[in-house]
């Protein structure tokens, strides 16, 4: 819980300071305000971050290139994008080499494929908050260990044994959020929250997203 905490304040700290900075640059920089994205339809974007809903345990990534087309005049935007995210567990608590304490599982959980979706602008400001909601599809890979042996009978633990499985399957997902995006000459830079529903028991994502768009 601090780590994730920690990691929202320095997103929001670097934003701080960053934004103000490249704010004052480009208004005493008019050939770059000449340039603003409004100008172009088609736009570049990349971004990387974390998983807001992490626990003590677990730990996670993502990581994003796409493209979007805004019509010039208007606040929607189309985007399509590649799409990875990694999800990491492991609650081992060992008491020596071979024996684990209670039961013990590690377990890694990668998501990899492409998104469409549609960006409302809120305003047309330099400061622009927005929503977002689309689908994506995604080849779905979960790895893991535990000291467990089940059946149709339950679950029995192995101490010092593990079983190591691998799943692998296509998984659709819904997702929606919202954003916070903020001009600078010829680029934007946004910060970005999605709820994310996957199918076929992958379960559910919270990325938080940092990055730009040119």
């Amino acid at each position: 819980m601090f780590s994730c905490q920690a990691r929202l304040r320095s997103v929001a700290l670097t934003i701080a300071i960053v934004a103000p900075v490249m704010a004052a640059h480009a208004q005493t920089s008019p050939a770059v305000i000449g340039h603003d994205t409004a100008d172009r339809s088609f736009h570049l974007r990349v971004g990387g971050g974390t998983d807001v809903a992490d626990g003590q345990n677990t730990n996670s990534t993502n990581a994003l290139v796409g493209v979007d087309w805004e019509p010039r005049g208007t606040r929607f935007s189309l985007r399509t994008a590649v799409n990875y995210s990694r999800r990491a567990f492991n609650n081992e608590r060992r008491e020596s080499a071979e024996l684990c304490i209670n039961y013990c599982m590690k377990s890694a959980t990668q998501l990899v494929g492409v998104s469409l979706d549609g960006r409302f602008d809120l305003m047309s400001s330099r400061l622009r908050p927005y929503l977002v909601s689309g689908v994506s599809l995604n080849r779905a890979t979960l790895d893991g260990e535990w000291n467990l042996r089940c059946d149709n009978n339950g679950c029995v633990q192995t101490p010092g044994e593990f079983t190591v499985f691998r799943r692998t399957s296509m998984a659709g997902a819904l997702h929606s959020g919202l954003g916070l995006s903020f001009q600078v000459g010829r680029s934007e830079l946004f910060t970005e929250f999605r709820y994310q529903m996957v199918s076929n028991g992958f379960g559910t994502n919270n990325p938080m997203t940092l990055g730009i768009r040119f």
